[in-house]
């Protein structure tokens, strides 16, 4: 039984003038271009006519409309144009003829001379096979071009977002965007694999607080076996969040896009973590160390812990820093320079910091503690003793500060104890254990120019438990002191000579 099977205008030759017998194509041409590579274009689907049904099959049908609007046309090896683009045969060489018609299909779509166009590939419904025609864009109007709702034109399926997705944070600020290979229509995944033109088009946006978005980047890189992958070339701003989507693209033609995908950036600098002291807790002394968890770094070499300190409040209406360079072995430690007042509540925070990369990190989790009444070092346990602080920067400033005090601070030549009672109460500022010394332990002699530090158990008078300091360099010179921390402590030892821990000094 013959039947006709499609109609088309706009000078495109009309499958109408086709006949088929149920079951057999009759007919399979292809279109040829200059370098024979497959047109794969968006069909152009109009009004039908409104034909019989031989077997059973509504050609008016929607299904029917559907199917052959999804139709991709394509041009193959295997169905070269076998007639001249001005005539239309059958399986047999001769002109076909449709049943209502007189004149031949050449004659009929003559109009469309200057066209060569395929009929593949076939759609078949129940054993009868029929046809689609596919053109080029460029040869038809923009009325019979059918696009999809994002005026997509390329006859292929979406690719699916694989990473990142979902919100997720990144890795770095340049994040690897990569997603399943676009799945073609009506063709198999090789032949559409085969093309050497067929990209995957990605479209990168930053994500407001609003909720608006603004592209940031637009790239493509040539479609591939399996995902797909593009790096993004420009570095994103950190604890941002963006969308991402992409399509395929052949020459001008766009495939639809895929759903959209988000992730946020990380943060160059991560939060440091506060140890000690541990919130809420009373300190020791009033020159307590602050220690926290270095932060993640993401490609910097710079980063420096800030610390902020105030007796105010949690909110640091009026707070101290200072920095420390990040510590080794994971931790950054570090004490404001002068001492705390006593028995008061203080408030901390730290964060990292690049000047290289004009960044910081946010401020950590704020601590407390209480500052203790008296500013002493807890006593170490039983048969230990406390190690010795090096306190030659306050006694450099000390000195600086007071330049005079320090040059006539030699008793043998006429001067004071002003230096050496200031330096003794500058120190106790920072741990009571500081006290004088009792040359050779005589407490009747008080040096003139050495300190002690009390590294054992209980208060420490006249304790020979003691680290011997000489804090001032060519004392008694004429004016040629300087400011110095020289342990004695093992020299005394050695000479068989001891030290007395005393305070006051009289």
């Amino acid at each position: 039984m013959e039947t006709p099977v499609l109609s088309s205008p706009n000078g495109i030759p009309s499958a109408s003038n086709v006949t088929t017998t149920s079951g057999t194509p009759q007919l399979s041409l292809s279109r040829v271009s200059a370098d024979q590579t497959p047109a794969i274009v968006a069909l152009p689907i109009t009004q039908t006519d409104s034909i019989g049904d031989p077997d059973g099959i509504d050609f008016d049908s929607e299904a029917v409309r559907s199917t052959i609007s999804g139709s991709l046309a394509t041009n193959t090896p295997e169905t070269p144009l076998e007639s001249s683009p001005d005539s239309l045969s059958g399986s047999s060489g001769s002109p076909v003829q449709r049943p209502d018609s007189t004149g031949t299909t050449a004659d009929r779509s003559s109009q469309a001379s200057a066209n060569q166009f395929a009929l593949d590939p076939t759609v078949d419904f129940n054993g009868i096979t029929i046809a689609t025609v596919g053109v080029e864009p460029d040869n038809i109007g923009s009325s019979s071009l059918a696009t999809g709702p994002d005026s997509s034109t390329l006859k292929v399926n979406p690719p699916t977002p694989l990473s990142p997705i979902n919100g997720i944070e990144t890795d770095d600020l340049t994040p690897l965007l990569t997603v399943s290979s676009p799945a073609p229509q009506f063709i198999t995944q090789e032949q559409l694999s085969a093309r050497s033109d067929l990209y995957v088009f990605f479209e990168l946006s930053v994500v407001s607080i609003d909720g608006t978005t603004t592209p940031v980047e637009t790239n493509q890189t040539l479609q591939t076996t399996g995902p797909v992958s593009y790096q993004t070339n420009v570095m994103l701003e950190e604890t941002t969040t963006y969308q991402w989507r992409a399509r395929a693209k052949i020459g001008d033609e766009l495939g639809p896009w895929s759903a959209t995908a988000t992730f946020a950036t990380p943060a160059l600098i991560g939060v440091p973590t506060p140890l000690s002291p541990t919130s809420g807790t009373t300190v020791p002394n009033r020159t307590p160390e602050l220690v926290v968890t270095n932060p993640e770094i993401l490609g910097l070499s710079d980063v420096i812990i800030e610390f902020r300190l105030d007796d105010d409040g949690a909110t640091f209406p009026s707070p101290v820093t200072f920095e420390e360079p990040l510590g080794a072995g994971g931790t950054t430690a570090d004490t404001f320079e002068d001492s705390l007042a006593p028995s008061t509540q203080f408030w901390w925070a730290a964060r990292g910091k690049s000047a290289a990369a004009g960044t910081t990190s946010e401020w950590s989790e704020t601590y407390t503690f209480t500052s203790s009444a008296e500013n002493r070092t807890a006593d170490p346990l039983p048969g230990q003793k406390l190690p010795l602080p090096n306190q030659l920067a306050l006694i450099t400033q000390l000195a600086r500060a007071n330049p005079g005090l320090l040059t006539n601070s030699c008793q043998e030549e006429g001067g004071t104890w002003e230096f050496m009672d200031l330096a003794v109460e500058k120190l106790r500022e920072t741990d009571t254990r500081w006290g004088f010394n009792c040359k050779r332990g005589d407490c009747n002699h008080i040096s003139i120019d050495v300190v002690d530090y009390f590294y054992g158990i209980g208060d420490g008078n006249l304790s020979t438990d003691v680290y011997i300091i000489d804090i001032i360099q060519n004392h008694c010179s004429h004016g040629s002191e300087n400011p110095a921390w020289y342990d004695l402590t093992q020299a005394t030892k050695d000479g068989g000579e001891i030290g007395r821990w005393k305070y006051p000094r009289q």
